[in-house]
């Protein structure tokens, strides 16, 4: 059964009610380690705290159902959210469990936390305490102070007046910026996906101008990969300037070409990263368009 539709619905209405319940979150540029999003809270003394969290959206109708979660996934920062319809849509309801809650009440195989949804899931008892309303919802304060990830917000929110200051006036970010944020423990991960391609094509230009090994962009490859797409449209642009990375660990060939309008107006960045096996090739335009496709076996 293709669950995609449900798990699309899933997603939209539990980012409603996080909102709904006081809390702000991003989409992550990439799933990884089952982040779909993350719920963020700025703090005090310029740091920022996040919750890793999925969204599992299952139908207990006609049959019953089972979520999954590796075990890897369930570290203290770790959040799950499940979204259960059952046959009569208008009860449909939405639960809440923590990294305490799954190893404590999920069956456990020696790979993968499971739970299974049965036909009267929602009217068991037992159930009721983890259904994710207002008062549940209290649970992330207490956890994002105490297990949230760390990071600078000055870093997290000076990424979006970057980006406004390239679409804008054509100016990029210090090789000492880009090098702060690819050191914040993997801070990457949470900026949308043009953003993202944004800073590695601003990582290749300044690795350009010197050899700083801390700014290879080798790693940057499976992600991309990752959230590329066979729908994305080809460039047809004109190739400018092309800027190429002073260090390059593994992939042979990796460079950045400033895409220029017909009347040689610049208007964004094409990012090529790989070797004759295997590439990816990103772009993002000043005017929000974004793109990755993947080549190889």
């Amino acid at each position: 059964m293709d669950t995609k539709p449900l798990e699309l619905e899933a997603l939209c209405h539990i980012q409603s009610l996080v909102s709904r319940f006081g809390y702000s979150y991003t989409n992550p540029n990439y799933d990884k380690k089952g982040g779909d999003f993350f719920i963020i809270k700025e703090g005090t003394e310029n740091i920022c705290y996040s919750l890793k969290c999925q969204s599992k959206g299952r139908k207990t109708f006609p049959n019953s159902s089972i979520v999954k979660i590796p075990h890897g996934y369930v570290v203290e920062n770790f959040l799950v959210f499940v979204y259960v319809r059952p046959e009569n849509p208008d009860e449909t309801k939405t639960y809440l469990y923590t990294a305490n809650d799954i190893r404590s009440t999920w069956k456990f195989d020696g790979k993968n936390f499971s739970l299974k949804l049965s036909k009267d899931f929602i009217d068991q008892q037992e159930n009721e305490k983890y259904y994710f309303d207002n008062n549940r919802s209290k649970i992330i304060s207490e956890l994002l102070e105490y297990t949230g990830r760390r990071m600078s917000y000055e870093l997290f929110h000076s990424v979006d007046y970057y980006y406004l200051l390239w679409q804008k006036r054509g100016i990029i970010p210090s090789i000492e910026y880009i090098r702060d944020v690819f050191e914040n423990d993997d801070l990457y991960d949470i900026f949308d996906t043009r953003k993202f391609i944004f800073l590695l094509c601003v990582s290749v230009i300044q690795n350009s101008k010197e050899d700083d090994r801390s700014l290879s962009i080798d790693w940057a490859f499976w992600p991309l990969k990752d959230i590329s797409s066979d729908n994305c449209k080809n460039l047809k642009f004109n190739d400018g300037p092309t800027h190429i990375s002073a260090t390059s660990v593994t992939y042979s060939k990796t460079w950045v070409s400033e895409l220029l309008s017909n009347e040689d107006d610049p208007i964004g960045f094409h990012l090529h990263l790989g070797d004759k096996e295997e590439s990816v090739d990103a772009y993002v335009l000043k005017n929000g368009e974004y793109g990755v496709t993947y080549q190889g076996s």
